[in-house]
């Protein structure tokens, strides 16, 4: 089963809104709670460590300010006290979010090519790219875990002091962090959207169309190495990423009547992303790399095509819009159109790197004598072979060349790679801003603690009476 990281919070939400403060004080509840908090501020601490912020930034200051907070919770290194079983329902929903955040590993990188491959020239060092940093998305889910802890604090300080324990270090500990969080649980739960939602995790072994695009993009790039990439592998992968864009185009279609604007700009970005990976797809056959065939990502470039040719195409092509509202809700397309375009934005940048690489850098590109000679006229087009018994040696035609220097064909392949490349990362970064803050929401009266969009909220300015103190108020 697919999981997101909405749908965690979702699941984290609710749970916060459902935990009943009432009922009488219970034996040796204090350390049951305080070993559940325990777990509970390991896995959130965890979840914040995760999130992108930019460095050095103001998001990431607010992070290790509730990050000192979180400090004091964890107790003991080791809890002779079984949890309390709410708040580890709690923290495994915590660390379930803290684990996606975490595998959103960084972008692929082109090796450097061995030292005896190139004697004569040093070879590059590859360069290490940390995860895309996003400071609005993270924000937004930042707020979204403390809102979530907010309501979980409110009850455990209830229930200590139902029990009389309010005034322990425990309790002083908890109420500081409550107090701090209480700005994010009144915040609009539409402002609180963030596109890392749609960010999904997905077993290897799921037979869906999310699981053949974790097989697709994983096999893809250990296809993309340079001692195993071949032409036929650049061609297959710019026809799948032809398909994924297309199928990314007709997910946003059932949208198109609610933000038209930014709908069509994101439809010609993906209009040329298509263009480019159609030429790229049609290589050209007098420039080639002689590796084997990658077997395992045919099989899952197979695989992606039919799954989504099940799920988003019929007899006629694909289907339209009214269609694809049938068989999805919002949230699923949402998530669906999400998990397209980032894929296909970071395994494009991936194929457009080896292109780049192995067309007009270190690579190892064969041409044939006729397009080698337009760029080197000194290159030979016959070879001598020496004959037994002393025979005179028989000229054999040379066929290909390895390039030396780049031709123009290879260079406007490297060129349209990188456009088309660029075309998809902007078309997905700006889905993904649509889709983490397109959702609008009439004006609401709550009370208290309320679950809007399954998220929590509080009524501004309420205090929380198990707090004990006005929370402050920002703004």
């Amino acid at each position: 089963m697919t999981a997101t990281i909405g749908g965690l919070l979702d699941r984290l939400h609710l749970l916060a809104y459902r935990l009943d403060p009432s009922g009488p004080p219970l034996p040796v509840e204090t350390a049951h709670l305080a070993a559940g908090w325990a777990q509970v501020s390991q896995r959130l601490t965890a979840a914040l460590k995760a999130l992108p912020f930019e460095f050095d930034g103001t998001g990431e200051a607010q992070r290790d300010y509730h990050l000192s907070l979180l400090r004091p919770l964890r107790g003991p290194t080791e809890h002779t006290t079984p949890a309390d079983p709410q708040l580890e329902d709690a923290a495994l929903l915590f660390g379930g979010i803290a684990d996606m955040l975490v595998d959103h590993h960084p972008r692929f990188q082109v090796d450097a090519p061995p030292r005896w491959f190139y004697p004569g020239l040093p070879p590059r060092k590859p360069v290490y790219e940390w995860r895309d940093r996003n400071e609005a998305a993270a924000t937004a889910l930042q707020d979204n875990l403390l809102a979530a802890t907010y309501a979980i604090g409110n009850w455990t300080l209830h229930r200590l002091g139902t029990n009389g324990t309010d005034s322990t270090p425990f309790a002083r500990s908890l109420r500081h962090l409550v107090n701090t969080c209480h700005q994010a649980a009144r915040t609009n739960p539409d402002r609180r959207r963030s596109s890392l939602e749609h960010l999904t995790s997905t077993p290897v072994d799921e037979p869906s169309l999310y699981g053949a695009l974790t097989r697709w993009a994983t096999e893809a790039e250990k296809a993309l190495h340079r001692r195993l990439v071949t032409s036929g592998t650049f061609a297959m992968l710019a026809s799948d990423l032809t398909i994924l864009t297309a199928a990314t185009h007709h997910t946003l279609t059932p949208r198109m009547h609610k933000e038209l604007e930014d709908l069509q700009e994101v439809t010609k970005t993906l209009t040329a992303a298509l263009t480019g990976w159609k030429q790229i797809a049609a290589w050209p056959t007098n420039m080639r790399l002689g590796g084997p065939r990658a077997l395992d990502y045919i099989a899952a470039s197979r695989e992606l095509r039919s799954y989504i040719a099940a799920e988003l195409t019929g007899p006629d092509g694909w289907h339209t819009a009214s269609q694809i509202q049938e068989r999805f809700t919002t949230g699923q397309l949402d998530t669906l159109t999400q998990t397209l375009a980032q894929r296909s934005a970071r395994m494009g940048d991936a194929l457009s790197k080896t292109v780049r690489d192995m067309t007009i850098g270190q690579g190892r590109m064969w041409v044939d004598t006729s397009t080698a000679r337009t760029v080197d006229p000194d290159l030979r087009r016959t070879r001598w072979i020496l004959q037994a018994d002393g025979a005179p040696p028989v000229a054999a035609p040379i066929d290909w060349h390895i390039s030396r220097r780049p031709t123009e064909r290879a260079i406007q392949l490297a060129d349209t790679s990188r456009e088309a490349a660029n075309h998809s990362e902007q078309a997905a970064t700006r889905i993904h801003q649509l889709l983490g803050f397109g959702h609008k929401l009439t004006p609401e009266v709550v009370s208290r603690v309320t679950l809007s969009r399954a998220r929590i909220r509080v009524r501004y300015g309420h205090p929380g009476h198990q707090t004990g103190t006005m929370p402050p108020t920002f703004g």
